[in-house]
């Protein structure tokens, strides 16, 4: 029982280790599922360009409410139905019983993945970085239908890489072999290269925005 009780805390303390989070930026991106159509979306999300440890991702569901989703790489969750009005505050209040332990599940996942860089594509006459995310075993992706992550950067912009593939960040997060730079496309393609889903930048704004949660 007595290390029942240290578990739960431990958790907690995960959980709530940070109460105020910081956004400078607003990206949106276009959402293209190649399966299902219907599932087209615009993404926007609001991220803090020093820290690509949390972010929030914000779908808009009709002329009233969007549906948001909260994620704090070390150990928090939210996903939630809010009006669009709250974002026109500076200041986004979240309360505490709302929040979710997130713990990562797939830690042993993380030798079994890696980037690669690949040559430079060239958009609008301009070269940007492309870098894959994929299995380290050709066999076992063929086996398990595994595909593969590709991301076009602009290294212009000074913005740790924006990972909302949890199994990406986490082996950004040991090895960084990620430059800095801001995602203006990413595609899911399945182990015969048929794409799954793309991304592409719409628009990038910079803002000042917080989310807290009251203690």
């Amino acid at each position: 029982m007595k290390n029942l009780w240290i578990l739960i805390i431990l958790i907690s303390t995960i959980c709530y280790s940070q109460n105020k989070y910081f956004f400078d930026n607003k990206i949106e991106y276009e959402f293209t599922n190649h399966s299902y159509p219907s599932k087209n979306c615009i993404k926007t999300y609001y991220t803090n360009s020093k820290d690509n440890s949390y972010s929030i991702c914000r779908t808009v569901l009709d002329s009233i409410y969007s549906e948001i989703e909260f994620i704090d790489s070390n150990g928090a969750i939210l996903r939630k139905k809010v009006s669009h009005k709250i974002f026109n505050n500076k200041i986004i209040y979240i309360a505490k019983n709302e929040i979710r332990n997130y713990p990562y599940p797939f830690t042993y996942q993380i030798d079994n993945y890696h980037f690669s860089e690949v040559n430079d594509t060239i958009l609008n006459n301009k070269a940007f970085k492309q870098i894959s995310f994929l299995s380290n075993d050709l066999k076992r992706a063929k086996k398990k239908k595994l595909g593969n992550l590709q991301y076009i950067f602009d290294t212009d912009f000074d913005h740790q890489p924006l990972l909302t593939f949890s199994t990406a960040f986490e082996v950004w997060r040991v090895t960084r072999k990620m430059p800095n730079g801001l995602v203006i496309q990413s595609h899911l393609r399945d182990i015969q290269n048929k794409l799954v889903y793309s991304e592409k930048l719409k628009q990038i704004n910079s803002i000042t925005m917080y989310l807290i949660i009251p203690e």
